[in-house]
């Protein structure tokens, strides 16, 4: 994407062993661009959205690729940076990573539970990760990100049903090569890496990267005059590749990540003007655009994630088996201080811990192209582990909960391409699921120490399949016509509180119906993707709302299934060479995101306060889907300017990010909306024309709008009708320098 010469054919490889998108781009420099002829168009695309090579303007998905120039200019440094780059594209932001994930298409999971999964799926160098909160980490050296909008069950599985985060790490090359990157911005942050790679033998190669960076904090706390937010986390990866004969390629991956902040620190919002706690947080003054609290309670957040995966690519004369064995970990440790006060109102304190374990192992095999059926069939395993601990005081009152939760899981899978005639061809597709799901929970308070203990387990299987007509109306355009199923598995409404066994929540099902054009313009110089789609859920996965009987304002989150919801739209890609000097990367998406049943909906904490929901529960039918906006849009302009005098060029980015207001709430609660808000950021490069050194300021958010990533109501015995929101740290203008030497 976005990385433009004359037209070259794209020599075949073998098929990478990673899953889903993979964008084939050249090695083309910045420094070539003013090389190019006049009659230059854009740089062909392969993926394999299919587990094959195609063109991208070939393949009947709608996808959007981020390749790693476009990762650079946008100095998209974490995953939750490409939510500027994809407007179908979604931050659900919660106090930790645990409780935070992506949307697609106003899909997400609305369900923490630890024994519920993810509605996205995110996946690393062709690894499937088990649990929501893996999915926020560095960009550690990575070569692209591809986001696959809309159920993807046929081929990726039982979490894929909002759709999937790709992100592919670079691989080690034979050559040797190296690089460093220093960068520093405003607000005390700091960034620093290194990475080496060549072959170490005649065929084995090798890549080490180390990353690592400090973040101040941003919010200030006038209880101890501290910044909340602040953060160290570092990270290494290394891989090695053997081509141990002509025909077999080995590939080993291991990668860790560290992370300690005290984070998310929210602020307050709004509440009841309270004369007593407005002085006791005095002098933080509640409002959309406050940035300061005054708390005496600890806030820490610790996370761990590491991992090893092996991949095999064996070529057996024109078929390809492909192999993807893989372990992983994720812990995360959290402190959290919810009352936003100097005091402690009810003595509340709460901690716990997550603490996940996954294997999973892939076998697929490829069939060759060029006859009248190819196809792909696999078989997937997965098995996860998540231990989960809490402890939460409550007027002197202890409780303490510890629980397991097993999830099993085995899926057949392929999908068949019938080619009619050289344009018509029509693709099926299927997948068989078979999930086991069991928990083991204790609990006990200090007012009744008995020991409460409660297993449970259910199961479920689904087949998911897939049908699409494609028509190669041209040479340079594709029509097709699909429909999708998606399929999320069953699970358990687990808390801190569990005291019964509760009865397990159904699977949830997607169907998805799908008109796209896929399209090559202007002699080849602009590329046009457009999809309509329209996606039914049922049985769809939420939480509910449950106060505590006694009417003190506190209560739990249930899982549980909310009968019916849908979500329909546009979508459109744009990647333009507007002249020889001058490229365009730009996005639109239109959505209505809605909730077609679901009568017992819960109510926030504010709608209980102000006794809009006197039963504790609401219909929510007709009301909009959380984190959906209905437009957001996004264009990115790129400039070359080159010198004849200087041994550099110049490069002049600019991406502009706007969109329409936003709910972050199922409740439908007026007071967690988010006005629409526009955000610009702009970068001035500096590039060696020999590619040794490149340079890169930076302004973020050079508008200086304010904006927040997420809106809750808090408890009435905290804050009166009070709302915290959280603040990200590009809420204003940030103006950063980023340093890049390689050899």
């Amino acid at each position: 994407m976005n990385i433009i010469s004359k037209k070259t054919k794209v020599r075949p490889t073998i098929l990478p062993a990673s899953l889903g998108v993979a964008v084939a781009l050249s090695s083309l420099s910045y420094a070539s661009l003013s090389e190019a002829e006049s009659n230059f168009v854009l740089e062909e695309v392969v993926v394999t959205a299919t587990k094959r090579e195609s063109s991208l303007q070939d393949v009947s998905v709608a996808v959007t690729a981020l390749p790693e120039s476009i990762l650079e200019q946008a100095v998209a440094v974490s995953t939750e940076d490409i939510v500027a780059l994809v407007p179908s594209l979604s931050l659900q932001k919660g106090s930790t990573s645990r409780s935070s994930s992506f949307n697609i298409r106003g899909i997400g999971t609305q369900s923490y539970s630890t024994a519920v999964e993810p509605s996205v799926s995110t996946v690393v160098d062709g690894v499937v990760m088990g649990r929501s909160g893996q999915s926020f980490m560095q960009l550690l050296d990575v070569q692209r990100v591809e986001v696959l909008r809309g159920p993807q069950g046929t081929l990726f599985g039982k979490n894929a049903s909002g759709g999937v985060v790709h992100i592919i790490s670079k691989d080690p090359t034979d050559e040797f090569s190296s690089e460093v990157l220093a960068a520093g911005s405003e607000g005390g942050e700091y960034r620093g890496g290194a990475t080496v790679t060549g072959g170490l033998t005649d065929d084995l190669a090798g890549r080490l990267t180390l990353f690592a960076s400090h973040q101040d904090g941003w919010i200030h706390n006038y209880f101890d005059g501290s910044d909340r937010n602040e953060s160290d986390d570092w990270s290494a990866r290394g891989k090695l590749r053997w081509d141990a004969t002509e025909d077999l390629t080995l590939k080993w991956s291991s990668d860790y990540y560290e992370k300690d902040c005290e984070c998310s620190q929210s602020t307050i919002r709004s509440m009841d003007p309270d004369p007593d706690i407005l002085a006791e947080i005095y002098p933080v003054v509640p409002g959309p655009e406050n940035t300061d609290v005054n708390n005496n309670g600890d806030l820490s957040v610790e996370t761990e994630s590491f991992g090893h995966s092996l991949q095999m690519d064996w070529q057996l004369d024109e078929y390809i088996l492909t192999s993807i064995t893989a372990q992983r970990n994720w812990n995360e440790a959290a402190d959290e201080d919810v009352d936003q006060r100097p005091t402690d109102p009810l003595g509340f304190e709460q901690e716990g811990t997550l603490d996940q374990e996954q294997f999973t192992q892939e076998l697929r095999l490829t069939s060759p192209l060029g006859e009248t059926i190819n196809y792909v069939v696999g078989a997937f395993y997965f098995k996860q582990e998540v231990n989960r601990t809490y402890d939460r005081t409550i007027s002197s009152s202890t409780s303490y909960s510890d629980f397991t939760v097993d999830t099993e899981n085995y899926a057949l899978f392929g999908e068949v391409t019938i080619n009619f005639s050289d344009v018509w061809r029509l693709i099926l597709g299927g997948r068989y699921t078979a999930d086991d799901v069991s928990y083991d929970h204790e609990n006990y308070t200090s007012s009744n120490p008995q020991i409460a203990m409660l297993s449970d387990k259910t199961d479920a299987d689904d087949f998911s399949g897939k049908l699409a007509l494609e028509w190669n109306a041209s040479e340079d355009s594709l029509l097709y016509l699909s429909y999708a199923q998606g399929y999320k598995g069953p699970g358990f409404g687990l808390t801190a509180t569990t005291s019964e066994l509760t009865p397990p929540i159904d699977p949830e099902t997607a169907d998805a119906y799908e008109l796209g054009l896929k399209s090559m313009l202007w002699d080849g110089r602009l590329s046009l993707n457009v999809a309509l789609f329209y996606t039914e859920y049922h049985d769809w996965q939420t939480d509910a709302f449950l106060p505590n009987p006694e009417g003190d304002g506190l209560g739990t989150f249930q899982a549980t299934n909310a009968g019916e919801v849908s979500t329909a739209g546009l979508e459109m890609d744009v990647t333009a060479q507007l002249t020889e000097n001058l490229r365009l990367f730009s996005g639109l998406t239109l959505v209505d995101a809605k909730i077609d049943e679901f009568e017992n909906g819960p109510c926030s904490f504010g709608q209980i306060y102000r006794n809009e929901c006197p039963t504790g529960s609401q219909d929510l039918s007709g009301g909009d889907l959380p984190s959906s906006p209905d437009w957001k849009f996004n264009l990115m302009l790129n400039y070359f300017i080159p010198t004849d005098s200087l041994p550099f060029d110049w490069i002049l980015a600019a991406n502009f990010t706007a969109q329409d207001n936003v709910l972050y709430s199922v409740t439908q609660d007026p007071y967690m909306e988010q006005d629409g808000y526009e955000v610009l950021d702009l970068t001035l490069g500096l590039h060696d024309k020999d590619e040794r050194y490149s340079s890169t300021l930076y302004v973020k958010n050079a508008l200086d709008e304010h904006y927040v990533q997420g809106i809750g109501a808090t408890s009435k015995v905290f804050l009166p009708n009070g709302y915290l929101q959280q603040v990200p740290r590009t809420y204003q203008r940030t103006v950063g320098i980023e340093f890049r030497y390689r050899w």
